[in-house]
Order: C-alpha cells, then structure tokens, then sequence
C-alpha cells in the first residue's frame, strides 16, 4: 500500500494515532485502508481483496446505481409567512457504515430468471413508482430516474414503499458481511474523544477520514498503483444504505421541501426547529442530535421566514440553487 505521508502537523498525527492505534503521519486514504485491516486482523473471518479489478465489468455497475439524495419539490404561496428549518443529518456515512451489508471477495453474475436468495451487490432493474408515496412530487423518488442500477437495500426499500420491480440482471457476493461496522465505531468514538479533550484539529482529521474512506475504496489499481481492498460496490453500498436511511426517516418526520445529501430543509409554523417531530410520538429531529445518524441544526443556521420575495426567488431554481438561497438567508456563507 502506498505510503505517503500527509501534510499533518506532528502532534495531529500523534494525536491521531493515541485514538486509532495506528500511525497517523499518513494521508487519509492510507489511514482508511490502513485501519480497516487492523480491525479485521484477528476476527476468524478476513476481509480480502477482488481478484480483479470490479470497474472492468461491463457496464461498471457499482459505479452507476443510485447516489446522494439531490431533490426539490415545489413550495405553495400557503408556505409564505412560515418559517425555513435546516438539518443535517451527523456523520450520515459513517451511521450507514455501522449496519450496511456489503460483499467480501468476488461477485458472481446472476442472469434474469436464475435469481435464487438476493444478496449484496448491484441489481440492473426495470422500475416505476406505482402507487408511492415516493413519487417525486411530496417525497423524492427512492430511485433517480433514469438510474439502472441499484444495492440491495435501495431494492428492498423500494420494493417495500410498492414500487414495480423487475430485476434484469445481477453482480451479487456470496460472502458478505458488516465489513465496515467496527471501522466506523472506532472513528465516530475517536472523534468525538477527541472533541470533548478540545483537540478540534484533529476531530476534524478523523472526520476528514471518515468522509474519504468509503469512496477510497472506489479507486482501482491503474490510477492508484500499490493499493489494495479495491471494493467499489463497499462504496455503492454505504451511499445507498444512507440514502435510504434519509427516506425512511422522512416517513417519521414528513416531508422536506429541499434534499442536498445530508441536508434537509423544512417549513414550520413557528421558529423553533423542535416543531419538526416524529408523526407518531411528537419526538423532536433534534432528539438525538448528539449521536451517530442523529440529526442537528448547522452551526450558524437560523432558522427565517419565507417571505413573498424570496418564495419569488425560488421560482425556477433547482435543488443546489434552492438549497444556496436557502442557506444565504439563514445566515450561512458558502
């Protein structure tokens, strides 16, 4: 594996290295990989590399199944007066990482009519939304439109919301585990280890990791010689574990009016972000906004009225534009 080091500060990557038990002079992709190894290095199963490289597959489908959420719906004029609520949703990768099933190994392709037990991988899939809420219009669609491919949790949720499903073809592990579970406990408990010591550099450095360790596992061997565990459907896997992990907490806390990813926009009838709560018990977002997966306000978000000007503003924006403005009138600098 190549080992470059990282432009850290010695005492960050001293720092880094108390919390992670190993060396923390290295860059974030390295630390990644490097940890991921050493998690599973003395469990009786082993995490292994492909033996060959999973982007040569026609089609590179773990590279084109279903992504972020990036969404918008119409606001009505009977919004004006109400009030924009911003929240994002903490370490959403990293809470994915903790309970997603991804394969370990060599996938197998499965022709259609040949399907027996589904398991992690990449589905080709012919699909319409039937009688779903999620349709794109309150709620967004659980599959972008246009998009072939999908992991086997976008498939079950789907599946389940009623969704039209035909699976066409698929690239399925037959040995699969939570590859990433431990992993992602050891970096959520060091960062906020360190936050709580003060120590915000490096905090920011293993949040800086976490972010980047999923999608290093996307690279390949030819743009990045000397690395190993090339696993691209790990990455497809996380992305859309958390996405449907968003869909499913709008089903508890209603619909957004804008999705950027981790950010979800609201309107209320009041100022105070509690008001967005759980439809079965009136729990607020905010309830556990501390943890993993939980959801807070962004820092310097406050919460505005949407007033008649900027409801005009809105008009024709898309969901980056949308999310932009929203952003700018509720005191963010982007």
């Amino acid at each position: 594996m190549t080992t470059t080091p990282s432009t850290r500060p010695p005492h960050i990557a001293a720092q880094i290295e108390q919390q992670l038990g190993i060396p923390g002079k290295y860059g974030n992709w390295w630390t990644a990989r490097r940890l991921l190894q050493e998690t599973w290095k003395r469990t009786p199963r082993t995490i292994r590399d492909c033996s060959f490289d999973l982007r040569e597959i026609e089609g590179n489908p773990y590279m084109q199944v279903t992504g972020d959420i990036l969404w918008r719906r119409a606001l009505s004029p009977a919004m004006i007066g109400r009030w924009v609520q911003l929240v994002d949703k903490r370490s959403m990768y990293l809470s994915a990482c903790k309970s997603v099933k991804t394969g370990i190994g060599d996938p197998v392709h499965v022709e259609k009519g040949q399907l027996g037990e589904l398991m992690p991988g990449a589905y080709r899939v012919i699909w319409d939304c039937g009688q779903s809420q999620f349709n794109g219009k309150l709620y967004p669609l659980i599959i972008d439109e246009g998009d072939e491919w999908v992991t086997l949790d976008v498939l079950y949720f789907a599946i389940g919301e009623g969704y039209n499903i035909q699976i066409e073809e698929a690239w399925m592990f037959p040995e699969h585990a939570r590859v990433l579970e431990k992993w992602a406990t050891i970096l959520w408990d060091a960062r906020q280890n360190l936050t709580k010591m003060g120590l915000m550099e490096a905090a920011n450095a293993i949040n800086d990791i976490a972010h980047v360790g999923p999608g290093a596992f996307a690279t390949n061997k030819q743009t990045h010689p000397g690395i190993d565990l090339i696993h691209p459907n790990w990455w497809a896997d996380v992305v859309g574990k958390a996405r449907i992990n968003v869909l499913a907490n709008l089903k508890t806390f209603g619909p957004p009016v804008c999705i950027r990813t981790d950010g979800l926009y609201f309107i209320t009838r009041g100022p105070e972000t509690e008001r967005i709560a759980s439809v079965k018990d009136q729990s607020s977002i905010l309830a556990r906004q501390h943890e993993c997966g939980g959801y807070r306000v962004p820092t310097g978000f406050i919460p505005f009225q949407l007033t008649q000007e900027i409801y005009d503003e809105a008009e024709g924006l898309d969901h980056a534009g949308l999310s932009a403005m929203f952003k700018k009138y509720g005191g963010i600098k982007s």
